[in-house]
């Protein structure tokens, strides 16, 4: 049987534009685990919230 240690869960909460996925980039380059990005916009909204087009800076347009 394999060992499996607790997971982690990580709640970030704030206004539009005030961060929280550029934050979620910097703890992901950080720790060596499996991450799950997850926004609550793709839950209520869909995907047709997020602009098709990614910067490589990793900004929307």
């Amino acid at each position: 049987m394999t060992n499996h240690r607790p997971g982690r869960i990580i709640l970030l909460n704030g206004a539009s534009s005030a961060g929280k996925s550029t934050l979620c980039r910097a703890i992901q380059a950080q720790i060596d685990e499996p991450f799950l990005q997850y926004s609550l916009d793709f839950f209520m909204f869909g995907h047709e919230v997020l602009p098709r087009r990614q910067h490589e800076d990793g900004a929307f347009a």
